[in-house]
């Protein structure tokens, strides 16, 4: 069983939800997370399933694996540790300060400026000691006969480029319609409304939703924002937990202070739980100001009556293929491995293929990344005339066919593991830790 690659989708996904509610984090914060996102994204990618197959016959790749293993542990003690952090100073009556004793152990909150230097330095550590595993990973490790420094340097930017920039892709005017909706003059008469982005797997809806959630006009629009990932939410009262623990206030009394003193945005990503009791929900969110908002993303406009809230449903549309064939050429840093010549038949076959990936930004991704610094004309050849791209959505588990071609490639495994359980949210079995 691959723990230590399913443990690593969870850290990832972890990250980056930490990452979207950067306002929440000490200054600079944000940004060490960013590098130590990547750095684990970049061995994830390229190595670790690779490693777990190869464990039980090499010494040195079950060692490699064992210190990669520390290492993401540590990380997720990290995350947990940002969390308690973000609950204090919680002020009593008397005025005295109240921290959690966890987090001053490992913070030494007693110094001045508690724990901001402490944290940077931490986080660094770890991303070095992962940066330091890819150089160092068994030769048996390395992918396509390239040497491990070539592979580390063009995954990293690879990797970098798909998460910094795969929102800028044909979705600025989305952007501006969302943002122009949440700060509509209609919605702010009423204390609490609803946006859905509603779209198939794969259109961009995550994505989009972060670039309007990290927007510097909804920042200052909006006095408190939340983001959570709702689809690994069962119940109404995990929910209001959920809100409570990422807006940073652990109690109810504390985060109603909050909601009182101005606007609240409220996001849930991935909403697919038809058993949660949104009026339960809402109880919690009694004192939130006219002009909140909450912003969902589903793949099933039910929800929207379900939530019983005044609300605008956006569909989001796929990519242009103007705009599909940039964000794939761009994920498979095309030209980094290869002449000019050969980068004028890449690119041929490179549109090609862009032309069958539905417009899903996601499909764009995958292949991309897929495909990243390959400069073998042939096996570009093989995925344009791979015979299930031909396949309809409903024979393939309603996956649709360039997603499903990614999971079947055999010699790059790794990396379509990797998207598809991070992206579709796969159910696994309950001993492997998806958080």
């Amino acid at each position: 069983m691959a723990v230590v690659l399913a443990f690593l989708q969870g850290l990832c996904q972890r990250l980056q939800s930490t990452i979207a509610a950067s306002d929440q984090l000490p200054l600079g914060v944000d940004n060490q997370l960013e590098r130590l996102l990547k750095a684990f994204r970049a061995i994830q990618v390229t190595t670790v399933e690779s490693a777990e197959n190869k464990q039980s016959k090499s010494k040195a790749v079950r060692t490699w694996l064992r210190e990669l293993k520390a290492a993401a542990y540590d990380a997720d003690d990290l995350l947990d540790c940002l969390v308690l952090k973000a609950q204090e100073p919680e002020v009593e009556a008397s005025g005295r300060e109240v921290v959690d004793q966890r987090c001053c152990l490992i913070f030494n909150c007693g110094q001045e400026h508690p724990a901001t230097q402490t944290e940077l330095i931490m986080i660094q550590d770890v991303r070095r000691r992962v940066q330091k595993l890819m150089r160092k990973k068994p030769s048996s490790l390395d992918l396509c006969g390239q040497p491990s420094s070539y592979s580390m340097n063009h995954e990293f930017e690879a990797i970098e480029a798909t998460a910094a920039n795969s929102g800028e892709f044909g979705r600025g005017e989305d952007k501006e319609k969302l943002v122009k909706l949440l700060k509509s003059d209609e919605s702010s008469q009423v204390y609490l409304s609803l946006i859905a982005i509603v779209g198939r797997e794969g259109v961009g809806k995550t994505t989009l939703a972060r670039t309007v959630y990290n927007d510097k006009e909804v920042a200052s629009y909006f006095n408190l924002k939340v983001w959570i990932t709702a689809s690994e939410i069962h119940d109404s009262a995990s929910l209001s937990t959920s809100i409570l623990t990422s807006a940073g206030s652990g109690a109810q009394e504390i985060f109603d202070n909050r909601l009182a003193k101005g606007r609240f945005l409220l996001i849930l990503d991935d909403v697919r739980n038809e058993k949660i009791e949104w009026e339960a929900v809402y109880e919690k969110l009694q004192l939130a100001q006219n002009g909140s908002k909450i912003l969902i993303t589903t793949e099933n406009e039910q929800f929207v009556n379900k939530m019983r809230l005044p609300s605008t449903s956006y569909h989001l549309k796929v990519l242009s293929h103007g705009d599909c064939w940039s964000l794939f050429r761009q994920c498979s840093n095309l030209g980094a491995a290869a002449s000019d010549l050969s980068t004028t038949q890449l690119e041929e076959v490179g549109m090609k293929i862009a032309a069958e990936l539905e417009g899903l930004p996601l499909a764009a991704q995958l292949l991309g990344s897929l495909l990243c610094s390959n400069a073998n004309l042939n096996d570009w050849k093989m995925i344009l005339n791979a015979e299930v791209l031909k396949s309809k959505p409903e024979e393939l588990c309603g996956i649709p066919a360039a997603l499903w071609l990614t999971y079947q490639h055999p010699a790059t495994t790794d990396q379509a593991m990797f998207f598809i359980l991070f992206s579709f949210s796969l159910e696994i079995t309950s001993s492997t830790r998806i958080t």
